[in-house]
């Protein structure tokens, strides 16, 4: 039962790993967390700009500028948006992990990837098809910045506790 070869051949396998429900959950809650730190730590010290903007901007996705008007439940939109997004991209890998880890084979190598990969799709598929305000600007040094972050935030962190938690018991 405890066969590595049968978990990386089929993906959904959950015999001998943890259930794929509480993986997912775990990974997009840390990987939110240190994400939604990340970037309220950027925020203000590049702009001066508080945490409940961060989350209000976010929120702006789906409610638009309107979001930047709002109080409090603006800030909670945004952070149920935050976590759900993070938690999509846990999902994502938790589906093409044992594809990939066959491939790579190195979780350190998969989370930089990952990370990028994340910053590409946030940056022009998620971000893009929201109601977000557009950017001035493209500025490279803030692009790679940003997708340090994701890279040591999000990318990594998911990466590994799917490595951990797809690993037999």
């Amino acid at each position: 039962m405890n066969n590595p070869v049968a978990m990386i051949t089929d993906p959904l396998r959950t015999t001998s790993i943890r259930p794929p429900f509480s993986t997912i959950l775990i990974a997009g809650l840390l990987a939110g967390t240190l994400d939604g730190i990340g970037a309220m730590i950027l925020a203000y010290f590049r702009n001066g700009v508080k945490p409940e903007v961060v989350f209000k901007y976010i929120a702006s996705g789906y409610f638009g500028p309107e979001a930047f008007k709002g109080g409090t439940a603006m800030v909670m939109y945004g952070i149920l948006f935050h976590y759900i997004i993070a938690t999509g991209w846990a999902l994502l890998l938790y589906v093409v992990y044992p594809y990939v880890i066959q491939s790579l084979q190195n979780k350190i190598i998969i989370g930089i990837i990952y990370g990028i990969v994340i910053w590409f799709g946030m940056n022009l598929i998620v971000v893009p098809a929201s109601n977000v305000p557009a950017a001035k600007e493209f500025n490279l040094i803030q692009a790679v910045i940003n997708a340090a972050i994701l890279v040591v935030a999000v990318g990594l962190p998911i990466t590994y506790v799917t490595a951990w938690r797809r690993s037999p018991k």
